[in-house]
């Protein structure tokens, strides 16, 4: 049975589909800033990986003079340096400590490379336009991106996005922030 396929936000997938008898595992595309990510985001792309109903698709890099930009005009919005006082600072820093000796911590945000994990995916490079509030994606961008058919999208990266990049997944784009909500807004 054919898979049913629309660049529709509702488009519907056959999960009956088979191809040689499997079923068609969930096609994932990432944005991010580049291949080097917080353990967390890591940890969690390994396990992606691990499972047998998802692949890496597509993986879309932001050009990097675009993320120097962003993160120099909105501060605060980067989640591993949250505008925090000195009291709070020192008050967090003593409670780590803490922590790390209690439970065997692990810092979730040490840089590491998903360089490996992400080998077999094909690499896009593109560089959105800004807008008043969030960047977009140009029409030729767009057509690169649609023609390795994403199931959903997962925002990896600092940077607010708006226009045809949210519907240019079958199931979306999915926007993870580590952190507070209140610094980390957005929309449905």
């Amino acid at each position: 049975m054919p898979m049913k396929h629309s660049k529709n936000r509702g488009a519907t997938l056959d999960l009956e589909a088979t191809t040689n008898g499997m079923q068609r595992r969930l096609r994932i595309g990432l944005i991010m800033e580049s291949k080097t990510v917080p353990i967390w985001v890591h940890e969690m792309l390994l396990q992606i990986e691990k499972s047998d109903c998802a692949t890496f698709a597509l993986v879309v890099l932001l050009e990097s003079a675009v993320i120097e930009s962003t993160l120099s005009a909105v501060p605060g919005r980067r989640w591993y340096d949250p505008p925090l006082m000195f009291l709070d600072k020192f008050a967090g820093a003593l409670y780590n400590w803490l922590d790390r000796k209690r439970s065997g911590y692990r810092d979730a945000f040490v840089p590491t490379s998903c360089e490996e994990l992400l080998s077999d995916a094909p690499v896009l490079e593109v560089q959105p336009h800004s807008t008043e509030s969030a960047y977009t994606y140009d029409r030729v961008a767009l057509e690169k991106i649609g023609d390795y058919d994403i199931d959903v999208f997962l925002n990896l990266s600092a940077c607010t996005l708006s226009g045809d990049i949210l519907g240019s997944a079958r199931y979306g784009l999915w926007v993870l922030h580590h952190g507070s909500h209140l610094l980390n807004r957005g929309g449905p």
